[in-house]
């Protein structure tokens, strides 16, 4: 009876401590979890929580205590060795980190942020023996890291063959965020090695996603490198219809997605006037573009697209046309102009007022250093106003006969 009865006093005492703990850890203030933790000594959640709470405080050295009895306590627990790994960075211990760093890797070694946490530490140390194959696990586990991993790999001095080799999974996406990576930071070379990975993986390339790639390509004038790359994420897209042969236009008559990319036509968010696929007025198939012109200002040159072309020979543009009542003192037109020098090749007349479908053409000799050209729809003076509206179909640019 006794027995009991001191039991039953034990286990009151027990419930009330208990209850008072929980109590003012609720409050999630410092005093109040001093207390929580005095009460529950062998808690190391208390210990963790006012650990943590005095590290926002700046109170280095007692958060640092606080968690090593909450790893004492139990040191199966990955976030109690993450959190003294945080406080040892802020406090500059980089010994206490790395021994809590590996305690939180054999605790949990799948934990994406525990990966994330061990392999930067291992880089900036320059153990990249260590953390490559951390970031590799990381990258297995959730792709949500593949932009952080890819950007601080691509701004550190570990070769890009190692990456794409040792790193980086056989998985399209985290590839192509490595090369978007890798020409922010102006690594050219390892972008186009990275690109001929991103060939082999076998898998559709995503056009907008690479969209930088092909505009570096542009930029610096590797125009035979720009159709090779452009070919190749057509053939891993099966709905991108390759060109035509004799053909130099992608995508002339609209019946593709737009991919807003490389050699597809292409346009700015802050274009002036409307461009939409039009499914319900075509020349041909079952598709055109449709310009909507609002009354204000239009430049136009913003829907474009870029064509490698032979230098020194002759091509005409030919397309049909249907046009709305397209008043403006500076109608549309077709325009052919060189990529770079911006030097018009040719154009089409203005167009206004109403017309049925009609075709246009455009006979034009490139000059010798002419390998890229754009056409675009260009006004002569993008200032004045015009409304209105024109579709566009069956665009096609031949060598000349």
């Amino acid at each position: 009876m006794l027995a009991a009865t001191v039991l039953m006093a034990c286990y009151g005492t027990w419930s009330v401590n208990t209850y008072r703990a929980s109590k003012w850890a609720a409050s999630n203030d410092i005093v109040g979890m001093k207390k929580s933790a005095a009460l529950r000594p062998h808690d190391a959640q208390y210990h963790a929580r006012l650990g943590q709470l005095q590290l926002v405080t700046g109170d280095l050295a007692s958060a640092t205590a606080e968690l090593k009895q909450a790893t004492t306590l139990n040191p199966y627990d990955a976030s109690f060795w993450g959190t003294l790994a945080e406080i040892s960075e802020v406090s500059g211990e980089s010994d206490l980190r790395r021994t809590a760093i590996e305690y939180a890797l054999e605790a949990d070694p799948t934990t994406p942020t525990v990966l994330w946490e061990a392999a930067n530490f291992h880089l900036a140390a320059g153990d990249t023996a260590r953390a490559l194959p951390l970031y590799h696990n990381l990258l297995r586990y959730d792709t949500h890291f593949e932009g952080g991993v890819t950007a601080v790999l691509a701004g550190s001095s570990v070769p890009s063959e190692v990456v794409l080799r040792d790193v980086l999974p056989a998985r399209i996406n985290a590839h192509v965020s490595y090369l978007q990576r890798l020409l922010l930071k102006k690594r050219s070379d390892d972008a186009m090695e990275t690109w001929r990975h991103i060939v082999e993986l076998r898998q559709p390339i995503p056009p907008e996603a690479v969209a930088p790639y092909f505009n570096a390509l542009i930029d610096t004038r590797k125009t035979a490198d720009l159709q090779r790359a452009w070919a190749e994420t057509v053939a891993s897209n099966p709905g991108m219809s390759p060109l035509q042969a004799g053909e130099f236009v992608t995508n002339g008559s609209f019946e593709d997605r737009l991919s807003i990319a490389g050699l597809d036509w292409t346009f700015d968010d802050a274009s002036e006037g409307s461009f939409a696929i039009d499914t319900t007025d075509f020349h041909s198939g079952l598709r055109s573009l449709r310009v909507e012109f609002d009354g204000e200002k239009s430049g136009l040159n913003r829907f474009r697209q870029v064509v490698p072309v032979v230098p020194d020979s002759q091509y005409q543009l030919t397309l049909s046309a249907r046009f709305e009542d397209v008043l403006s003192a500076s109608g549309p037109r077709i325009s052919v102009t060189d990529a770079y020098t911006g030097q018009e090749l040719g154009t089409t007349e203005e167009l206004l007022g109403s017309s049925s479908w009609k075709e246009l053409k455009v006979k034009f000799t490139n000059g010798p250093n002419t390998s890229l050209i754009r056409i675009s729809l260009a006004r002569t003076s993008p200032s004045l106003k015009i409304h209105g509206r024109m579709w566009i179909d069956d665009v096609s640019l031949r060598r000349a006969q």
